[in-house]
C-alpha cells in the first residue's frame, strides 16, 4: 500500500508540473492550496501521534484488568466483591472511552476542517480560472484542463496525508512494542535458582 501511495504521488507531481507549464499562477494557485492541505495534515498527525498512544495504553489497561477478573471470577464471587470489581473495571473502561471520544473528534475535527478548506479553494479556483478567461491570458481548453486536473493537484496533499499517517501510525506502534520489550518500562520477573 505504500508503494502504490509513493508511485500515485509521483504521478500526481506530474499534474502540478504539467499546470504550471500551462499557466504559472494557476499552477502557483495549486500549489499554495497543496501547502494549505499539507500544514492541516500535519496538524492532524500531530494530534494523532499525541492522542493515539494514551489510547492504546488505556485500551491495555482495560484488556488486562478483563482478563485478571476473568481468570479471578471463582475468588470475586467467593470474596463476594463482584461490584467493588466492576466499578473498578468501569473506572477504567470510561477512561478508555474518554481518551478513544476524545481522538475520535479530533480527528473528524480536522477531517471536516481540511475538506472545507479544500472546497473553499476549488471555489476560489474556478473564480482565478474565470477571472484569467476574461482577461484572455488563458483558453477554455486551458480551463477545462486545468479544472480537470484540479482534482488529482489536490490529491497530491491527501495521498501524502495517508501516507504519513501510515507511517505515524507504524511509529507508534513499533514505540508500544519497544517499550513492552524496554527492560525499564516494566519490570521483568525474575525467580530463584529453585
Amino acid at each position: 500500500a505504500i508503494t502504490t501511495r509513493i508511485v500515485n504521488l509521483l504521478k500526481k507531481a506530474t499534474y502540478v508540473i504539467y499546470i504550471f507549464s500551462l499557466n504559472i499562477w494557476l499552477g502557483l494557485f495549486l500549489l499554495g492550496t497543496i501547502i494549505i492541505t499539507i500544514l492541516m495534515s500535519k496538524l492532524r498527525i500531530y494530534y494523532f501521534q499525541k492522542m493515539k498512544p494514551k489510547v492504546r495504553s488505556a485500551a491495555e489497561v482495560v484488556n488486562s484488568k478483563i482478563i485478571e477478573v476473568v481468570r479471578g471470577v471463582k475468588d470475586i464471587k467467593t470474596l463476594n466483591c463482584a461490584d467493588s470489581t466492576l466499578e473498578m473495571l468501569k473506572k477504567d473502561q470510561v477512561d478508555y472511552w474518554k481518551k478513544d471520544n476524545a481522538e475520535w473528534y479530533v480527528g473528524v475535527g480536522l477531517s471536516q476542517a481540511t475538506y472545507i478548506t479544500r472546497y473553499i479553494c476549488n471555489f476560489f479556483f474556478i473564480v482565478l480560472c474565470v477571472y484569467f478567461l476574461r482577461l484572455e491570458s488563458i483558453t477554455p481548453l486551458i480551463f477545462y484542463t486545468c479544472y480537470l486536473y484540479r482534482g488529482n493537484i489536490i490529491d497530491f496533499a491527501t495521498i501524502l496525508e495517508e501516507l504519513k499517517l501510515n507511517l505515524g501510525s507504524a511509529v507508534v506502534y513499533a514505540n508500544r512494542i519497544f517499550m513492552l520489550t524496554d527492560k525499564t518500562v516494566y519490570e521483568i520477573d525474575e525467580f530463584g535458582d529453585k
